[in-house]
């Protein structure tokens, strides 16, 4: 997935369930601290993004609605190689505090609408409480290629709520490593007002350590339904061309292949603009 796919999904997810905000869990949150030539190739070979919505209904309707409207094997799956994974709250386990350090991605390739992705720190630790084969090598990836402190990591991991055994294996996963301490840099990312009431912080989707609600769902949340004119309408209508794109935006699909020969191999540096 390259970072104008995020920010296609981000611009969908939120035309889907009428909200200018979502939340981006799973590996390709990634890219909201990293553009894809800085990240080695494992991390985003992902087609998938998880999508969560600030506010939600306790039985998750618009995660679901964002699951039949884009998901997998939808026409936006079929048109653009790339598709959207609507969770809840409880499918990560998080570190303490992640709401505080989500990355805005907020862009005309998105809308203008904002997606909040997990920091690169948060998102390994929740890799590393799901402790699976892919997740392991995903985070040894990133620490490989010098893209995660271990020592802070180790930290996040530390500060779940979650079952003893969970940290201890996560704990005995990190310290196999040797200190990324001297080599890190810390990417340079935008800067977030944290007392701005469109924070997610101010929502339900907000928490202090664990990843369960912290204030009362919208009343309305259970009621709403996709827009008339949102991306999925449009794809469902127009499946061959979709909704016009914003100025300048480089769609995915066939054309990724074209840029991937055009661009080729590359040296991964900082970009502090991302």
């Amino acid at each position: 997935m390259f970072r104008s796919d995020l920010e296609h999904i981000i611009r969908a997810s939120c035309e889907v369930v009428q909200q200018d905000r979502v939340i981006i869990l799973g590996s390709q949150a990634i890219l909201g601290t990293y553009g894809e030539y800085e990240l080695p190739d494992y991390s985003t070979r992902s087609m998938e993004a998880d999508v969560r919505p600030v506010e939600d209904s306790p039985d998750e309707h618009l995660a679901n609605v964002i699951d039949g409207a884009i998901g997998e094997f939808s026409l936006f799956h079929s048109s653009y190689g790339i598709y959207a994974q609507g969770v809840g709250e409880r499918t990560a386990i998080l570190p303490e505090g992640w709401v505080d350090r989500l990355v805005p991605v907020n862009n005309e390739n998105t809308g203008y609408f904002t997606g909040w992705c997990l920091d690169a720190h948060d998102l390994c630790a929740s890799k590393l409480m799901a402790n699976r084969p892919k997740d392991r090598q995903f985070v040894r990836e990133l620490v490989d290629s010098s893209l995660i402190n271990t020592e802070t990591l180790l930290e996040r991991v530390q500060s779940t709520h979650t079952d003893p055994e969970r940290i201890a294996a996560a704990t005995s996963f990190i310290r196999g490593f040797s200190s990324t301490a001297s080599r890190y840099v810390a990417p340079e990312l935008p800067l977030v007002d944290l007392d701005d009431p469109r924070h997610p912080r101010h929502t339900s989707a907000s928490s202090s350590g664990t990843d369960s609600p912290n204030g009362a769902t919208s009343p309305d949340v259970a009621a709403r339904e996709p827009n008339p004119d949102s991306a999925a309408e449009i794809y469902q209508r127009h499946p061959e061309t979709g909704p016009e794109e914003p100025s300048g935006y480089s769609r995915p699909g066939p054309a990724r292949e074209q840029r991937a020969a055009t661009v080729g191999p590359q040296k991964r540096t900082r970009n502090p603009g991302r």
